[in-house]
């Protein structure tokens, strides 16, 4: 101990150097955590959380209103309305030919929504790798500092 201690008195300027740079180390983690709070949240949140419904999905939920609020006219239109059950009906099948299409655009749109999420979570993903390669690259270096300190000269 007395060996270090003196060793590192002759060699102060030296010693300096090595406690500065493990101050700028622990301030470059500090940052680097500080960057990592807000990735992992977004990750946290994109993958806990349901993925918004395509806007044509809206569209189809009416499509499917409607044919249901036509349905029930036709249930309560009396036996003697059979031309109004058939403009009715006539509405139905207008409308019923609108779901494939429909259908499909929500399908094309949930797809590109999920291919938007994992995107995004790939990209979080990645930068959340590059910061904990930073952090313990910093780490070993500051390791190495301490180790170098502490040895025996």
């Amino acid at each position: 101990v007395d060996s270090t201690k003196r060793y590192w008195e002759e060699h102060a300027d030296e010693k300096n150097q090595y406690e500065n740079r493990l101050i700028e180390i622990e301030n470059q983690i500090k940052s680097l955590v500080e960057e990592f709070r807000p990735c992992f949240a977004k990750i946290s949140e994109i993958s806990n959380s349901e993925p918004p419904q395509p806007p044509a999905s809206a569209q189809l939920d009416e499509l499917y209103r409607r044919i249901s609020q036509l349905e029930a006219e036709i249930d309560a239109a009396g036996l003697l309305a059979i031309r109004r059950k058939k403009a009715i009906q006539s509405q139905i099948e207008s409308l019923r030919h609108q779901i494939p299409e429909l259908s499909a655009l929500v399908s094309d749109q949930r797809t590109a929504i999920a291919d938007e999420l994992a995107k995004q979570l790939a990209d979080l993903e990645n930068r959340e790798q590059s910061i904990d390669e930073a952090i313990f690259s910093l780490e070993r270096e500051k390791n190495s500092i301490l180790a170098e300190l502490r040895k025996k000269h």
